[in-house]
């Protein structure tokens, strides 16, 4: 027998949906990521998933529909955040794994929280500053995809990570500084990138993708997805 998750529709999850109250989180936000914005067009299953920087849960839920028989570790740092991940996330609990940690070389970090964005305190920006307990990228398991979304301190990650089972990571990438040290290091390590999406709300510089030059049998491509690009 199929697992139920496997049947469950969009329109299921919207209903226990559950988001943070902010008032300036667009109408969209929750459709967007619902609907691949970390897409990078191609299809696998059975993959091995980080999801660093998990928010809520929404990419958790989008990759579960996306790569079928997956298994999925979600990151989310902040306690309030992290609340929402896990009721989200209840009812596929044996493919969803959560932690209350941040993924980070320090064991610990004090971070900025304004409801709806989180940041690393003295970075700028406004909220009430929270020490959480941070997990080292070498610890993570390993895995075949990497998302990660992390509001600028993606490349202390990357260059830390056991990238040796990895073949597809994707990013919110948020500086040119960021962005040049994360390409040299990658290609450094065999990875190309393969697509670019435009930033959502005008954030950062948009969602890059990087894979491996050899994907071996993980992924193949998603010719309806391609084709639709068009």
């Amino acid at each position: 027998m199929e697992p139920l998750w496997q049947e469950v529709r969009m329109k299921k999850v919207f209903k226990n949906w559950k988001m943070p109250e902010a008032v300036d989180i667009p109408l969209n936000y929750e459709e967007s990521a619902l609907t691949g914005e970390y897409d990078f067009h191609l299809k696998g299953c059975h993959l091995r998933i980080l999801d660093i920087g998990a928010n809520i849960g929404m990419y958790a839920l989008w990759a579960l529909k996306k790569y079928p028989y997956s298994k999925i570790y979600s990151y989310e740092p902040m306690p309030e955040t992290f609340k929402y991940l896990e009721r989200n996330t209840k009812w596929c609990r044996f493919a969803v794994e959560v932690n209350n940690k941040a993924v980070s070389i320090q064991p610990s970090l004090t971070v900025k929280y304004d409801r709806r964005y989180s940041h690393l305190a003295g970075s700028g920006g406004i909220g009430k500053e929270v020490i959480v307990e941070g997990v080292h990228p070498k610890d993570l398991p390993e895995v075949d995809l990497v998302k990660i979304d992390v509001e600028g301190e993606e490349f202390n990650i990357v260059r830390n990570l056991n990238l040796r089972t990895v073949k597809v990571i994707v990013m919110e990438i948020h500086s040119e500084e960021q962005i040049n040290a994360i390409q040299d290091y990658l290609f450094e390590c065999g990875f190309v990138i393969r697509s670019i999406r435009a930033p959502l709300y005008n954030i950062g510089l948009g969602i890059f993708a990087f894979q491996q030059r050899d994907l071996g049998d993980k992924f193949i491509e998603d010719v309806v997805d391609l084709k639709e690009m068009l």
